[in-house]
């Protein structure tokens, strides 16, 4: 029994290691994941890298072809678009929880946010503040679905936002971080704490001003790949 824990283990170290990889540009999309490459790398047998690839897989991250070719899958429009959709049904249905919880609730950490990304936009545009701004972004947006204290539905909001995340570090889909999406944010977390519904009107604001934003981008010619 404790052999099988073990694996397991494992078998979520590699998948964390191979997402890390991902995020960190070590691998990109496009290419071609080896499993037997991976597991000499990191001294293992190839079971738990097979293990994470097909949660990997499950999650749409990977596509594994016919003799076990595994590739990162490029993101389409439409997908990221119907991502983008369910993130906005999860903080919305959030959002509504908070507000009828009648419990005291700690917005520090969102408040916390807020302030580093204003403290953020202000520095030198380049592609690594760019890279944090995606980062707070995605915490403060989490932080949100997090406040709702709903673990099963926060681990599929982070699984979406992983996809996302991914799509938007490697510039498949152009999201410049202008005025308006710090101005939304602080606008919608002044709202939250005031236990204002008005919130979930911005919010919805919000993501459509993001969906417009993709609808327009010149990055995604890479459809024509799948």
């Amino acid at each position: 029994m404790n052999k099988i824990i073990d694996t397991r283990n494992l078998s979520n170290q590699v998948y964390d290691y191979i997402l890390k990889s991902i995020i960190d540009g070590k691998l990109f999309f496009g290419q071609i994941v080896n499993i037997r490459e991976i597991a000499n790398e990191l001294n293992i047998s190839p079971m738990p890298v097979r293990e994470a690839i097909k949660r990997l897989a499950f999650e749409n991250i990977i596509q594994v072809n016919p003799r076990s070719n595994c590739v990162i899958k490029i993101p389409k429009k439409k997908n990221i678009l119907e991502l983008f959709e369910m993130r906005e049904l999860i903080e919305v249905y959030a959002l509504n929880k908070i507000f009828s919880d009648k419990k005291k609730v700690d917005f520090s950490k969102l408040h916390k946010l807020v302030e580093e990304m204003y403290l953020k936009k202000s520095e030198k545009n380049d592609s690594q503040i760019n890279r944090e701004l995606i980062n707070l972004d995605t915490l403060y947006h989490t932080q949100i679905v997090s406040l709702a204290k709903n673990k099963s539905m926060l681990k599929i909001y982070k699984e979406i936002t992983l996809q996302i995340s991914m799509a938007l570090n490697y510039c498949i889909v152009e999201f410049p971080y202008e005025e308006w999406v710090f101005r939304d944010h602080k606008i919608i977390y002044d709202h939250i704490i005031n236990n204002s519904k008005k919130a979930i009107l911005m919010l919805e604001e919000h993501f459509i001003h993001i969906k417009n934003n993709i609808e327009k981008s010149k990055k995604l010619s890479l459809d024509i790949n799948h």
